[in-house]
């Protein structure tokens, strides 16, 4: 509402900008107004992310990042039932090539891009929910509970009970 007040007082002929700068900023206040700041947070964090694990490497074809970029959507789209099978057959490659395009791109294999997003899932959902941590398994692809906590706690130092006990903000490692 805020955001929108302020584009409504604003007048282009007071502060010396042309009316597509006020259009501009009318825009950006009616699509903020629409969408929850935290769903727009999250997903340019998603998408920092997903740039970050696909390292420059020069020597490899832009399709072939192109093909890591919609592999690494994937994974964020579908993490709950998503299969390196299943990539493969859909860009139409082997599993053995697609397995090592995004080992040379991210430095880690399916797997460990998957269970990562699994976890980091797992971890928000602990932090922002009330949901049951057998219901928070579930919900992130897994249906065995002492796997799911051996895994969490590995990576975060804590059982994921004590890590919403916490209130843990971070998705790191430390603690």
């Amino acid at each position: 509402d805020s955001v929108v007040q302020i584009a409504k007082a604003f007048k282009p002929e007071d502060h010396s900008v042309n009316y597509r700068q006020f259009a501009d900023l009318k825009q950006i206040a009616i699509v903020a107004n629409q969408f929850n700041i935290g769903h727009l947070t999250q997903g340019i964090g998603d998408l920092a992310d997903c740039i970050d694990m696909i390292s420059v490497n020069d020597n490899v074809s832009g399709k072939d990042r192109q093909t890591v970029m919609r592999v690494m959507a994937y994974i964020d789209e579908n993490y709950k039932t998503a299969s390196l099978n299943e990539m493969a057959f859909n860009e139409n490659m082997s599993i053995s090539t697609l397995s090592r395009l995004i080992k040379e791109y991210t430095g880690k294999n399916f797997s460990q891009l998957l269970l990562e997003k699994r976890f980091a899932k797992a971890a928000k959902l602990l932090k922002d929910t009330t949901l049951a941590i057998s219901d928070i398994v579930t919900a992130v692809g897994y249906d065995n509970n002492s796997y799911f906590y051996r895994v969490f706690k590995e990576m975060y130092n804590v059982s994921p009970k004590e890590y919403r006990r916490l209130g843990k903000t971070d998705t790191g490692n430390e603690l």
